[in-house]
């Protein structure tokens, strides 16, 4: 799809917006072959295609830095995905635990998402279970659907716990609204995200958010301010964040839900479509006036000729990296080091001494992917 838009925007001269809102190396567990060079492959590529359009769009300065450090020199602009702050806004508790025979009294844990591996969620399951030993009174909620989804019943059917497990699967409008509402605390260990616009919906509805220091989550949660932000992927300090976030005071609860609302008040849905339209007329302007007169049948065809080869030797040089290269240049994107053995499968814990200062999620081989 990127190859076909490039040939577009160079067969006509307009220029080409490339938003970037997956980390692609993150998900390469659904191919038929999966190893570091497939993920070397994957970054290149990106940060190659990125270097051959008009204007690169991001959801972060996480992932502003990301790119930077992996060389795109395409001009760059800040702007996350746009949520309607007013809808979530307006939840109702009571009817939601009702409809989902959870007592109103309870503490509820909650997390929403596509239940995928690369969403850490087998870390963040194990971390719900020991919270849920701990306390009679807390309960579980996910809502989502995926391959993942398996896998958090039977950890939960293992221990004893299964029925104050409450897996919802997809919910849309007011449903999604009343679920967020529902939760005491957001809870969230992904490290493939960009954003994580859950995490700002979840925000928008009040809920402090404990999560992992990863692209995304670290653009709006502020540890001890509006929530937990963990630097270490360490089941006991997760589960102890978690307890922490339980057991606030009312009035010390009232106070983080405030800061909460807050801190996402820069993502309204209408701003963000502002923003993203100015971008749009500045660039168009910017590339009429780069063009001048040479927008010619000639010209374009020599235009359309250097898509291709730039398309080509794109996938060349990033074939050549995933497989001369022994190792990622880069080892900043993901600030994240196993201490617990709660890495999914393939990963195992960082060296003595690179817990804190040196994190990176490692390979079985001591290499960093990240």
């Amino acid at each position: 799809m990127g190859d076909f838009a490039l040939r577009l925007s160079r067969q006509h001269a307009i220029p080409l917006v490339f938003t970037y809102h997956t980390m692609f190396e993150q998900y390469v567990h659904d191919w038929p072959v999966q190893n570091e060079g497939v993920k070397r492959f994957m970054v290149k590529l990106a940060a190659g295609y990125a270097n051959l359009v008009d204007q690169v769009i991001v959801p972060s300065e996480s992932v502003q830095e990301i790119l930077l450090k992996r060389g795109v020199k395409t001009p760059m602009e800040v702007v996350p995905t746009g949520v309607d702050l007013e809808h979530f806004s307006k939840g109702d508790r009571k009817a939601f635990r009702q409809r989902n025979q959870i007592p109103l009294d309870a503490l509820v844990i909650g997390h929403a998402g596509r239940l995928a591996p690369e969403k850490n969620l087998e870390f963040l399951t194990n971390c719900m279970v020991e919270v849920l030993k701990k306390d009679p009174r807390v309960y579980a909620l996910i809502v989502g659907l995926g391959p993942s989804e398996k896998m958090i019943k039977d950890t939960f059917k293992q221990a004893g716990l299964e029925k104050r497990l409450r897996l919802t699967g997809v919910l849309h409008y007011q449903h999604l609204v009343d679920a967020y509402f529902a939760m005491d605390v957001f809870a969230f260990a992904s490290l493939s995200e960009t954003q994580g616009i859950v995490l700002i919906e979840a925000m928008a509805a009040g809920v402090p958010v404990v999560a992992l220091d990863a692209p995304g989550a670290r653009d709006v949660v502020e540890d001890y301010h509006n929530g937990r932000l963990l630097n270490e992927m360490d089941q006991r300090s997760f589960v102890d964040a978690l307890i922490w976030a339980l057991s606030r005071t009312p009035e010390e609860l009232r106070t983080i839900k405030q800061i909460v609302r807050m801190t996402v008040q820069k993502y309204p849905i209408n701003s963000v479509a502002k923003h993203m339209l100015e971008i749009y007329e500045k660039i168009r302007s910017r590339k009429s006036i780069s063009l001048g007169k040479k927008n010619s049948s000639r010209y374009l065809f020599q235009w359309r000729m250097k898509a291709e080869w730039d398309i080509y030797s794109n996938y060349i040089k990033s074939v050549a990296t995933s497989v001369f290269e022994g190792k990622f240049q880069e080892t900043e994107p993901i600030k994240i080091c196993d201490t617990t053995g709660g890495l999914p499968k393939g990963t195992a814990p960082c060296p003595a001494g690179e817990s804190e200062i040196d994190r990176h999620v490692m390979t079985e081989d001591g290499k960093r992917i990240a």
